[in-house]
């Protein structure tokens, strides 16, 4: 039946694509190996064959976003996303093909592919229909369900989810789901979104407000996610010449079978610009579900690119801060920090990025994760991946 639904949405999308009454075609193609070095000191008893101490992947990425702009207010849109990879993890880990052929969607829009040395993925992560007019817009498909307001952690995206970590994937997850959405002012506008499931427990559904006061952008939200009531807000608005950002939500089981507790989930952050370019920002995230000690296993899950709704991070309390530079108009320099108040658990993201020609650039990217040494109790460097990805767009 699933593949029956995303058949007739993809034909029907495709009908009004070749309409062509405005027809526009954009993506790119990168580029991406990924050195990584284990420090095998850190690996209890027993998990010494886990990694090697050294270990390399590569990927091909190719992207391709199709918009169609028609008469009396439809638009449509699909993209894709093709990916080769080859490398230790296609060598080495049966469980990474098996997540690629998971379409994490309610309709199955994937297709992998494994020979002795590579695999190939093509995913469909955006097939809409949209139709706007006046004060309303309604949109069904596979798409992004755009709720959160902060920079690295979204409580308020409970329907699609992303990983800070996951730095390729500049688009984010999508969501199969019908949209509906009214403006009730300029600054102001209503929200409700229904994404199905298997079963009537599994479904999730949101309404969101957004409305203007002063300064401030401000909205609340409530709706039924993962098992469980959910309820927040949000805010973005200026703290004299600072940007500032705020947002939480609220889960409340909705069964007791769950054997979960309530929890909370909230955020702050702030960003400054200087006027030679310098750009700073911090952050503050409070999840009432996290773990107050941190393990390797947290180390590599913050890796995964699905999370959960209600467990965005698996720290109780973790701080982020970040400094962009402008080196030259063609040359940025980054770096980004996340890290626990014990700094038991600290992430490095250096990164330096340079426009080599138009549409063409190259990115320089490190992730080390430092964390305590299960064998000694002392704080060091567990695993460091470098990516290097050169990126072409059309």
């Amino acid at each position: 039946m699933k593949r029956v639904i995303l058949i007739l949405l993809t034909l029907s999308t495709g009908i009004l694509l070749a309409q062509n009454e405005a027809l526009t075609v954009r993506g790119y193609v990168k580029f991406l190996p990924q050195f990584n070095r284990v420090n095998q000191e850190f690996l209890p008893p027993g998990f010494e064959n886990l990694f090697p101490s050294s270990f390399e992947d590569y990927q091909i990425h190719n992207r391709v976003d199709i918009h169609w702009y028609g008469k009396n207010g439809f638009r449509a849109g699909i993209g894709l996303r093709n990916r080769l990879f080859w490398g230790y993890q296609v060598d080495n880990n049966p469980a990474f093909y098996n997540n690629l052929q998971n379409d994490p969607g309610f309709l199955d829009a994937s297709f992998a592919w494994q020979n002795e040395t590579s695999i190939i993925s093509v995913l469909s992560d955006r097939f809409w229909i949209e139709w706007e007019r006046d004060k309303w817009r309604i949109r069904a498909g596979r798409q992004r369900i755009n709720w959160g307001v902060s920079t690295v952690w979204n409580p308020n995206d409970i329907f699609n989810q992303f990983n800070y970590f996951d730095f390729d994937y500049e688009e984010r997850p999508g969501s199969d789901a019908l949209l509906a959405q009214y403006y009730t002012g300029d600054f102001s506008s209503i929200q409700l979104a229904v994404a199905p499931a298997d079963s009537v427990k599994d479904l999730r559904v949101g309404g969101l407000y957004k409305f203007h006061k002063g300064t401030y952008d401000l909205q609340i939200l409530g709706g039924y996610v993962e098992r469980n009531y959910a309820m927040g807000g949000a805010f973005a608005g200026n703290l004299w010449e600072a940007g500032l950002k705020g947002e939480f939500t609220y889960f409340i089981p909705a069964f007791e079978s769950l054997n979960e507790e309530q929890s909370l989930v909230a955020t702050l952050g702030i960003d400054y610009s200087f006027a030679n370019g310098i750009y700073l920002q911090g952050g503050y995230l409070f999840n009432q579900g996290g773990n107050d000690e941190g393990s390797l296993l947290d180390l590599l899950s913050v890796t995964q690119t699905t999370l959960s709704t209600k467990n965005i991070f698996p720290y109780k309390n973790s701080i982020f801060a970040s400094a962009l530079y402008p080196v030259t108009p063609l040359l940025s320099a980054s770096a980004s920090t996340i890290f626990t108040p014990n700094l038991q658990n600290v992430f490095l993201i250096p990164n330096l990025q340079y426009n080599l020609a138009q549409n063409l650039d190259i990115l320089a990217l490190g992730q080390l994760f430092l964390g305590e040494n299960p064998n000694n109790g002392e704080v060091g460097l567990f695993f460091s991946a470098i990516y290097l990805r050169l990126k072409y767009s059309f």
